[in-house]
C-alpha cells in the first residue's frame, strides 16, 4: 500500500502510458483499415458503374443502329413502291406521287443520322430521283444535314436549296451538281470535283464572313475554279485573292 501511495503523478502517467498507446493505435490502425475497406468498395462500385454505363450505352447504339436500319429500309421500300405502282418514275409527272416522295422524304430524314442520310440521299440518286435534268423528288429546305457523302459519285444531283449544313462530300464527284442557295455552312468540299457545280448562297447567307468562309470550303475542292459561282460569290473570291495577295506584299 504505501508503494502505492508513494507513486507519483508520472509515475502513474507512465504505467498508463503503454495501454493508452495501445488503445490509440489500434483505434488508428482500425480507422485505417476501415478508410481502406470503404476506398476498395467505392473503387469497385464506380468500376461497376462504368462497367454497366458502357453495357447501356452500347445497347442504345445496337438499338439505334437497328431502329435506323429499319428506318432506311421501309424508306427504301416505299420508294419502290411508288416507283413501281404509283408512277414515280413514268415520264409523265404524276403529282401525288411527288408530293407522297418528298414528303417521306423529308420525315424519314429527320429521323436518320449523318450516315444514313448519306446511303438515302445515294439511293435515291441511283434510281435517277433526284437528277437536277428530271427531278421526280425535290430535296428543298430538307435536313440534310451532316450527311456522309464522302467518295460518292453524284454527277448531276439535284441539291437546290437543300440543307447540307456539315455534310461530309469529301472526294465526292460533284460534276454538273446543283447546289445553289443550299445551306453549305461548315461542309467538307475537300478534294470533292466541284467541275461545272452549280453554287450560290442561301437565301439566309449573303455576310461577306459567311460568303468567303464557304469559298475556303470551296477551295479545298478539286476545279473549284470551274463551278458555277453566283455573282456574291465570284466577288467574295476576287475579295478573298486580293486580301491574300496584300498580305503576301505586306510580309517583310
Amino acid at each position: 500500500m504505501d508503494s502505492l501511495k508513494n507513486k507519483t503523478l508520472w509515475d502513474w502517467m507512465g504505467l498508463l502510458f503503454v495501454p493508452v498507446a495501445l488503445l490509440v493505435g489500434g483505434y488508428l490502425l482500425n480507422q485505417s483499415q476501415i478508410k481502406q475497406q470503404n476506398n476498395i468498395e467505392e473503387t469497385r462500385i464506380k468500376r461497376q458503374n462504368q462497367l454497366e454505363s458502357r453495357r447501356i450505352n452500347e445497347q442504345r447504339l445496337i438499338e439505334d443502329e437497328r431502329n435506323y436500319i429499319n428506318i432506311l429500309n421501309n424508306f427504301r421500300r416505299s420508294i419502290t413502291d411508288l416507283m413501281i405502282n404509283g408512277g414515280l418514275n413514268d415520264s409523265g409527272y404524276h403529282q401525288v406521287a411527288v408530293q407522297a416522295a418528298t414528303a417521306l422524304t423529308a420525315s424519314t430524314a429527320l429521323q436518320l443520322d449523318g450516315e444514313r442520310k448519306g446511303q438515302m440521299i445515294i439511293f435515291l440518286y441511283n434510281a435517277r430521283l433526284i437528277m437536277k435534268d428530271n427531278p421526280r423528288i425535290y430535296l428543298a429546305d430538307i435536313d440534310l444535314s451532316g450527311a456522309n457523302l464522302a467518295h460518292s459519285r453524284l454527277s448531276g444531283i439535284n441539291l437546290r436549296k437543300s440543307n447540307l449544313s456539315q455534310a461530309n462530300f469529301t472526294a465526292a464527284r460533284l460534276t454538273g451538281a446543283d447546289l445553289s442557295q443550299s445551306q453549305l455552312t461548315a461542309t467538307d468540299f475537300t478534294d470533292a470535283n466541284l467541275s461545272g457545280a452549280e453554287i450560290s448562297e442561301h437565301p439566309t447567307f449573303g455576310q461577306e464572313k459567311e460568303n468567303q468562309a464557304l469559298i475556303k470550303s470551296l477551295s479545298r475542292a478539286q476545279h473549284w475554279q470551274k463551278a458555277v459561282l453566283s455573282p456574291q460569290l465570284q466577288e467574295a473570291v476576287k475579295r478573298l485573292q486580293l486580301s491574300s495577295k496584300t498580305a503576301k506584299e505586306e510580309k517583310p
